[in-house]
């Protein structure tokens, strides 16, 4: 077991938050729900203190649903999780 180790749950909550800001990054402020969200663990993410990295990238964009995925890796550079995320994307309503 890993004591005072990084939760799996902070990094899945990363990988959405990162998601919808990327796709906010991209012009697109009116991020919808998480449609489908997912995270993958490789090695342990590190203890109290280690610096934990996180790079997120949009893979795809449509009409409705924006892709990305978020690769996070510690101080040494090793992966040790990513997460994709599928998430709608709201037009925004026209001032009437």
């Amino acid at each position: 077991m890993f004591y005072h180790a990084v939760h799996g749950g902070l990094i899945l909550s990363l990988t959405d938050t990162l998601g919808s800001l990327v796709v906010a990054s991209n012009g697109h402020y009116m991020t919808g729900v998480s449609t489908d969200i997912g995270t993958s663990f490789v090695r342990p993410a590190g203890r109290v203190g280690d610096m934990l990295h996180a790079k997120t990238m949009l893979t795809g964009m449509g009409k409705q649903l924006a892709y990305t995925r978020t690769d996070f890796m510690n101080a040494q550079g090793e992966l040790v999780a990513y997460g994709c995320m599928f998430g709608s994307i709201r037009q925004q309503e026209s001032n009437k």
